[in-house]
């Protein structure tokens, strides 16, 4: 198993981050867990548009479920 190392700097900011209870503007990737899919379908939405398509897409759930996070 591969050990990530975490920079002091980022692994601060995640924490003060969360203890404020928003989402962490950098280390995302050491926290995000299952969300592929969905970040996934984000990315081919932004690809379709710099393309000069359209995307559209509503993020709907509960109170504390992610929606911000995405």
């Amino acid at each position: 198993m591969t050990e990530k190392k975490i920079r002091a700097k980022e692994r601060d900011a995640i924490i003060q981050s969360l203890k404020a209870g928003v989402t962490p503007k950098i280390g995302i990737q050491y926290i995000q867990v299952g969300r592929v899919n969905e970040l996934k379908a984000m990315i081919q939405d932004i690809q379709r548009i710099e393309d000069g398509g359209a995307a559209f897409r509503l993020i709907i759930g509960d109170y504390g479920s992610g929606k911000t996070f995405l």
